[in-house]
This record gives C-alpha cells, sequence and structure tokens, in this order.
C-alpha cells in the first residue's frame, strides 16, 4: 500500500514537472523571442494546467486524450512490476527487475508507435477520419506521456521505498525517459521520425493537397 502511495506522489510529481519543463522549452526555443512576461516565467499554476490540457489535447480530442494517457500509465506500471514474476520481489537487485524497470517500453514505442498505427490505421485515416478506434489510437503523445510518466514514477517509487535496486540505474532511467519525452512533446519530428498528427486534421491536409495536384494539373492541361 506504501509502495503505491509513494508511486501516486512521484506520479504527480513527475508530470507537473513534465508540464513546467515543456513549458520552459515551448517558450526558450523560441529564438526569435528576446522579452517574456514575468507571468510566463513565474506562474507555475497557471501554465500548469494550461499545458497539462494541452497534453491531452495534443492529438486533437481530449475525451480521447485523457483515456490514452491513464491506459499508457497503467500499462507502463504493470510492466514494471512484472520482474518479481520471474520469481523474486519486483524491487529487489535481480537482473529480471532491471529489465523491466529499464526505459525499454517507453523506447519501443516512441520509435514504433507511429509506424505500427500506420500499419493499422494507413487507409482508415483517410476513408473514416472520424472512427472512435482511429481517433483513439491516434492519440500518441498521451499514450506516450502517461507511459514514460508511470515508469519514472515507478523506478522512484521503487528506490524511494525500498533502496535496492542501484540509484545510478533509477537516476538515468528517469533522466532517459523524461529527456526523451520532452524532446517528443515540442519537436514536430523524434530523430527524424514525424509525430502522429490528429487523424481528421491530417486526412483533411491530404484532401488538400490532393486538390492542389489536381489543380495544377487542370493549370497545365
Amino acid at each position: 500500500m506504501w509502495e503505491y502511495l509513494l508511486y501516486l506522489f512521484f506520479f504527480l510529481i513527475v508530470l507537473f514537472l513534465v508540464c513546467v519543463v515543456s513549458h520552459y522549452v515551448a517558450i526558450f526555443k523560441d529564438r526569435e523571442r528576446e522579452q517574456f512576461d514575468r507571468t510566463e516565467l513565474t506562474d507555475f499554476r497557471s501554465f500548469f494546467v494550461r499545458e497539462l490540457l494541452s497534453l491531452f489535447e495534443s492529438n486533437g480530442s481530449m475525451q480521447y486524450g485523457i483515456p490514452a494517457f491513464l491506459l499508457g500509465a497503467i500499462l507502463a506500471h504493470i510492466w514494471t512490476v512484472l520482474g518479481g514474476a520471474i520469481g523474486s520481489p519486483h524491487y529487489t537487485n535481480e537482473f529480471g527487475n532491471y529489465f523491466f524497470l529499464s526505459p525499454l517500453l517507453f523506447l519501443l514505442i516512441a520509435f514504433g508507435y507511429p509506424f505500427v498505427f500506420d500499419a493499422f490505421f494507413g487507409e482508415k485515416r483517410h476513408s473514416d477520419p472520424f472512427n472512435p478506434i482511429l481517433l483513439f489510437f491516434s492519440q500518441e503523445i498521451p499514450f506516450l506521456s502517461g507511459v514514460a510518466v508511470s515508469t519514472t514514477a515507478s523506478n522512484l517509487a521503487v528506490y524511494g521505498m525500498y533502496h535496492e535496486v542501484y540509484f545510478l540505474f533509477t537516476f538515468v532511467t528517469a533522466l532517459v525517459v523524461f529527456g526523451l519525452l520532452i524532446y517528443k512533446i515540442n519537436w514536430e519530428t523524434f530523430f527524424g521520425i514525424a509525430k502522429l498528427g490528429n487523424a481528421h486534421t491530417r486526412a483533411e491536409e491530404d484532401f488538400e493537397h490532393m486538390e492542389e495536384i489536381g489543380i495544377d494539373d487542370e493549370l497545365e492541361i
């Protein structure tokens, strides 16, 4: 019970940090800006709420973004305790625990989600962009954020409660997951891989592009 309370505590702390750091990255990466309002730099409560809502709505719909975020968090937490299924408790200094507490699940989703989505929904996002299943699985950023926050919180809770895994492992895992998530949120591409946008918006853009090509063809004729 105490471990889960500690997990929830770290979950909220990490989620807060993700929103705050993402806000600062977003405003400071704009090199053309030279002045900032005081509220932009110090009003943590205001821009935390704004960034949190933006995170849930990042792929077009909060009603799908919040469930996707929670699903990612639950999946990641279950994954991190699977090390105990091998034979030892999930918090001990054993290889199985390091495997499941590692950033592996996050990295697989971060790099592979767009390709898996296109493999299953590549055609449907053009023909049926309002499909509820399509809209739910297009929530890449909320889902990945849930995985990242939960993975980091689980690592911190395991170390904070039991102190059996190496602190360096916990620190590096948190740093890798946190840093890559911030990068994924704030840049359009992730190591050359385009982020998965809102399905309806992408369908409209593709349709407009096709219309432009059609217009150009008519002009050439």
